[in-house]
């Protein structure tokens, strides 16, 4: 997900006890308050009749947006969540880091 979509998505959560289980970025960027990296979904040119193959990918961006681990609980909190506690962490194969967090309002 893009930035504004997953700010967009956490704040509809923020009255509930949500479970949130993401990868998360090296700082190579900051968009905002926010540092992370994009990651590339798909070549910018694959029509959208390939892309819906891809199901375990983004249907409408190109990039999404993965934020480092700090911005990620800092974003949790600035979404309205009282709480941010790190349940899980995993490396997986590709070398990136897949973090389950739970948040309280």
């Amino acid at each position: 997900m893009e930035l504004p979509d997953q700010i967009e998505l956490i704040t509809k959560c923020n009255h509930t006890e949500t479970i949130f289980e993401t990868r998360v970025g090296k700082p190579e960027l900051s968009i905002g308050k926010y540092e992370g990296h994009l990651y590339q979904e798909f070549a910018e040119d694959m029509p959208q009749a390939e892309r819906v193959k891809h199901l375990l990918s983004a249907w409408k961006n190109t990039y999404s947006f993965w934020p480092t681990e700090e911005s990620l609980a800092a974003m949790l909190l600035d979404c309205g969540f009282k709480s941010a506690d790190k349940l899980q962490e995993q490396q997986v194969p590709d070398g990136e880091l897949r973090v389950t967090y739970r948040a309280a309002p």
